[in-house]
């Protein structure tokens, strides 16, 4: 894999354990070999990508605590661009020149699988991002195989009324 891949989701610390059996519903299950690690669905994206070898913009907030320490880390080590979302900073869609960007690079794709609106959609003032690549994966109707997973980019195709012109979702 090569070239920059931008990724904006979470990090959040998830602590495992090992049970000698699967619980039943409601029982509680003890253990003291409990094991804290790095997850999130951007950030286990992120590191996949950089492990790939794409260079790997992540934009997240991160806390000042361990949690964030530990990410921090995390990130260094696999050579991942965290960018550091300030507390009241608000990411609610990508700009014009990234939405042309990425549609742009979109029209060269076989196969592509969209997983999560680019922005807030469902309020018109920042939809233009994922409105822009609904439509450029419209445009790519009998070109490229264009599979939409999740509920919200479902969802965002279904707004835009081109549901229609994608080959799964």
């Amino acid at each position: 894999m090569s070239g920059v891949v931008a990724i904006q989701g979470v990090f959040v610390a998830d602590l495992a354990f090992r049970a000698d059996r699967m619980p039943v519903m409601g029982e509680t299950i003890l253990s003291n070999g409990f094991k804290l690690g790095p997850g999130g669905k951007g950030s286990n994206q992120s590191v996949a990508a950089a492990r790939a070898g794409a260079d790997v913009r992540f934009m997240t907030r991160l806390g000042r605590d361990n949690f964030g320490a530990m990410a921090r880390r995390l990130y260094a080590e696999e050579g991942i661009d965290a960018t550091d979302v300030a507390d009241d900073d608000l990411i609610l869609d990508i700009g014009p020149q990234t939405a042309q960007a990425l549609a742009t690079q979109l029209m060269s794709a076989g196969t592509i699988v969209w997983n999560g609106p680019v922005g807030v959609f469902e309020d018109s003032r920042f939809a233009i991002g994922t409105r822009a690549i609904a439509e450029a994966l419209a445009k790519l109707q009998g070109r490229a195989t264009t599979i939409i997973g999740g509920g919200d980019s479902a969802a965002a195709v279904q707004q835009f009324q081109l549901a229609d012109r994608m080959s799964h979702i």
